[in-house]
């Protein structure tokens, strides 16, 4: 099994470049943030976060999917949970024994997010009602702090990674991007 996680803020393109690689990639399955990070939103607790991908692992196992793309998973709860990798180890090690790993982590530049997140606040109305509160400027504060922060994080990770700037939302370049990382790892 492959697993490919995508990181990022709101707004950076997880979700389009998951629909555009399930399309393309035999046998693939999305994961969505709904079963990775929402169960758990207002959570800061590492070891409840741990808990909860443990539980996500047992059910990959299960899978007959030769691609799992998963939307969020341990660089968000180490961040949500504001801790290192080191808490999340097993977690790494768990993925590991699955298959092969990779971690997209998607950026903007510092300059474009709030200009991005005014325009997905446009489209998605309801839906950043469970994520960061607060005026346009607050919620641009937050996801700066935590793009740089999962930066951070994914400097650490002990799995392969690979970091894509979206701001110019070029999605086909990045979606080939992100195959051939992957058909160099076969």
């Amino acid at each position: 099994m492959k697993l490919i996680i995508f990181e990022g803020i709101a707004s950076s393109g997880k979700t389009t470049l998951e629909r555009m690689l399930v399309d393309r990639l035999p046998n693939s399955k999305i994961v969505t943030e709904g079963d990775t990070l929402m169960p758990l939103i207002e959570n800061r607790d590492p070891a409840v976060a741990i808990d909860h991908l443990r539980k996500l692992l047992v059910e990959f196992q299960k899978e007959t999917a030769e691609y799992l793309i998963i939307d969020r998973f341990h660089l968000t709860h180490a961040f949500r949970a504001h801790t290192s990798l080191k808490e999340f180890s097993v977690i790494e090690d768990g993925l590991c024994e699955l298959g092969e790993v990779l971690i997209v982590l998607l950026t903007i530049d510092a300059d474009s997010i709030k200009a991005r997140i005014e325009e997905a606040m446009s489209y998605r109305k309801d839906q950043w009602k469970k994520g960061v509160q607060g005026t346009l400027e607050e919620k641009t504060i937050y996801y700066t702090e935590q793009q740089e922060q999962l930066k951070q994080l994914q400097r650490t990770t002990t799995l392969p990674s690979i970091m894509i700037d979206t701001t110019n939302k070029d999605w086909e370049r990045y979606v080939l991007e992100i195959e051939g990382v992957l058909k160099a790892s076969v």
